[in-house]
């Protein structure tokens, strides 16, 4: 029932009922914002996200000493050096990926959905391993090799 009041809201086909996802008396939408935090920091390579920050926090801890922490499948690859040689790693997801609109604007957000539903708005993919040599560890990206 929520995700059909949303459709039809997005859809402008119904007015916002209490309780939904709707719009803001300064302008812009709830969606829209709650859009645009969750994804504004999604492809920066150094941001850690409060789960990012947790996992650090519980198994590489300060004083630590040198050490490599790598993780995966929370879709945001991620590369964070820590003082005392320490290094956070998470390797992403192997799936499509797609960025939603930078603005938290309404219209912004029907203009997306609409290119999305013609099938026009661009994949990404992000093919990323972790690599660990004595050296030290790197977010890596693989390309697979044209097929000949």
């Amino acid at each position: 029932m929520t995700l059909r009041s949303l459709e039809n809201w997005l859809e402008e086909r119904a007015m916002p009922q209490p309780g939904m996802l709707s719009a803001a008396p300064a302008g812009g939408s709830y969606l829209g914002r709650l859009i645009h935090k969750l994804t504004h920091h999604f492809f920066d390579l150094q941001h850690l996200s409060d789960a990012d920050r947790q996992v650090v926090q519980a198994h590489l801890p300060e004083g630590a000493g040198p050490r490599i922490l790598i993780c995966g499948h929370t879709h945001a690859a991620r590369q964070h050096a820590l003082p005392e040689e320490r290094l956070y790693l998470n390797t992403g997801t192997w799936t499509d990926l797609m960025r939603f609109p930078t603005s938290p604007e309404d219209r912004g957000l029907m203009d997306w959905r609409e290119r999305l539903l013609r099938n026009e708005v661009p994949r990404l993919q992000r093919l990323t391993y972790a690599e660990v040599t004595p050296e030290g560890g790197a977010l890596r990206w693989w390309r697979p090799d044209p097929v000949a």
